[in-house]
């Protein structure tokens, strides 16, 4: 995790504006962007047909959601909209897995593998 430090010209931003829950807000989109960044340097981005068909999962998924179709509602845009505003996120939250699975896991000491321990 990186610490957010403030710079003097941001000390009033961060001490009066940043409460403790907007700020570990702001440290969660931080990291998450650390790592997206990270990730996409080391090639391991989604490619447009693994992003196409996460999100023609999600379609399928949501297709006859009432709670979907209220949310919708709720933040009274398109369907078109929401899928246009969530499809780079759904992007990112794909590589994050892809690094989990591809960098971590492979990563992680396991008790009857003394190369990693």
């Amino acid at each position: 995790m990186v610490t957010i430090r403030c710079p003097k010209l941001f000390n009033v931003f961060c001490s009066k504006l940043l409460d403790g829950y907007n700020r570990a807000i702001l440290q969660r989109i931080v990291d998450r962007k650390i790592k997206v960044d990270a990730t996409r340097a080391m090639g391991l981005y989604p490619t447009s047909q693994e992003i196409e068909s996460y999100v023609k999962e999600q379609r399928e998924m949501s297709k006859d959601n009432a709670d979907f179709k209220s949310l919708l509602g709720g933040w009274s845009i398109s369907e078109s909209k929401y899928y246009n505003l969530m499809t780079p996120i759904w992007a990112d939250s794909i590589v994050i897995d892809k690094w989990y699975k591809q960098v971590v896991l492979q990563n992680i000491s396991k008790p009857d593998d003394p190369e990693k321990g």
